[in-house]
C-alpha cells in the first residue's frame, strides 16, 4: 500500500469513521445546549447591558443602525434565545431549533460584544459549534425527534458519516485554537514565554485568586505551568492529526489546564472545557464495531 493511499485512508477514518458518531453528536448537542443556555442566563450581563447602554454600547459601522435595547427588548432577545436553546437541547424539531438557536445566540453574543470585545473573542467557539450542528443529524439519538422518527434503509450510514465529520470539525477547531494560542505567544514574546513563567506569575500576583496569590511564593510552579501550557498548545494539533483523534491524556490535560487557570488567575473558560467530555473523552473509549448498514443480499442461496 502506497504512502498516499495510507494517508487518504487515515484522513477518511478520522473524518468519516469516528467511534459511535451519532451517540457522541447527541451528547455534544446536549452539552452545547446546556452550556450555551447557562452562559446566557448565568453570566451577569443583563443588568450591565441596561446600566451602561448609553455609555458603552459601540456597534461596528455595519450595525450602527441597531439601537441599544431597553429592558423589554433585551428580555425578549434573551428569552427567545433560551427557549430555542431548550428545544435544541431536548432535540425537538432539532434542525429548526438549531438554526433558530444559532442565529439568536449569534445576535445576542454580538450585542454583548458591542459592550465588551473580549467576550466575543473568548466564546466564539459556541457560535461555530452551533452553526456546525445545523448541518449534522444532531437529533438522531437521545432526542424527542428520535422517539418519533423512522430511519430509512441505508440512511444511517450517511448520517454516521455526517455526524463523524461534524465531530471532527469541532475537534480540529479546538486543536487549531490551542496551536494558535501557542503561536501567538511565540510571535509576541518568543519561546522564552514558556521558559520563564513571568506572565502568569505577574497576572496571578495582581488579579489572581487568594489561592493563586499563595502559589506565587513558589515561582517555579509558574515556570512548570508555562511548560505544561506549551506541551498542551503545541501538542494538541499534532496528536489530533497523527492519531486521527485526541488521546485521553491530552484531553484530560486540557481540562486540568483550564481548571488550574480558573483557580489561580480568575480566567474561566468553563464554557469551553465543559464540552470536552462529550467532544473528546467519549471518543477515547474502545471502538465498537458498528453493525453493517448495507442491506443483506436477500436472494436465496443456490446449490452449486
Amino acid at each position: 500500500m502506497s504512502l498516499t493511499h495510507r494517508l487518504r485512508a487515515h484522513v477518511h477514518r478520522a473524518l468519516f469513521e469516528q467511534n459511535e458518531p451519532l451517540t457522541r453528536l447527541a451528547l455534544m448537542r446536549i452539552a452545547l445546549g446546556l452550556v450555551t443556555v447557562a452562559y446566557v442566563v448565568l453570566e451577569p450581563y443583563h443588568r450591565f447591558l441596561l446600566d451602561t447602554r448609553e455609555l458603552l454600547y459601540s456597534p461596528s459601522p455595519l450595525f450602527a443602525f441597531v439601537p441599544p435595547l431597553d429592558r423589554t427588548g433585551l428580555w425578549v432577545l434573551e428569552g427567545a434565545t433560551v427557549v430555542a436553546g431548550i428545544l435544541f437541547t431536548l432535540g425537538y424539531r432539532t434542525r429548526a431549533a438549531a438554526i433558530a438557536f444559532s442565529v439568536l445566540f449569534a445576535v445576542w453574543n454580538y450585542y454583548v460584544a458591542c459592550f465588551s470585545r473580549p467576550t466575543w473573542v473568548y466564546n466564539t467557539h459556541l457560535n461555530f459549534f452551533l452553526w456546525a450542528l445545523c448541518f449534522c443529524p444532531a437529533g438522531a439519538r437521545w432526542s424527542l425527534d428520535a422517539r418519533r422518527r423512522s430511519t430509512a434503509p441505508g440512511s444511517e450510514l450517511s448520517e454516521r458519516q455526517l455526524a463523524s465529520f461534524g465531530m471532527a470539525f469541532m475537534q480540529l477547531y479546538i486543536a487549531v485554537l490551542y496551536f494558535q494560542a501557542g503561536l501567538s505567544k511565540v510571535l509576541n514574546s518568543g519561546f522564552v514565554w514558556f521558559i520563564l513563567g513571568q506572565t502568569p506569575l505577574i497576572q496571578t500576583a495582581q488579579v489572581g485568586t487568594e489561592f493563586g496569590m499563595q502559589l506565587t511564593r513558589v515561582p517555579e510552579l509558574f515556570t512548570a505551568f508555562n511548560l505544561y501550557a506549551g506541551v498542551l498548545e503545541f501538542g494538541f494539533l499534532p496528536a489530533t492529526l497523527l492519531l486521527g483523534r485526541v488521546p485521553r491524556p491530552m484531553a484530560l490535560m486540557a481540562i486540568l489546564f483550564h481548571v488550574g487557570v480558573g483557580l489561580t488567575m480568575k480566567v474561566s473558560f468553563w464554557h469551553l472545557f465543559l464540552l470536552y467530555p462529550a467532544l473528546f473523552l467519549y471518543q477515547a473509549l474502545p471502538a465498537k464495531q458498528p453493525a453493517p448498514l448495507t442491506e443483506p443480499d436477500a436472494r436465496p442461496a443456490t446449490a452449486a
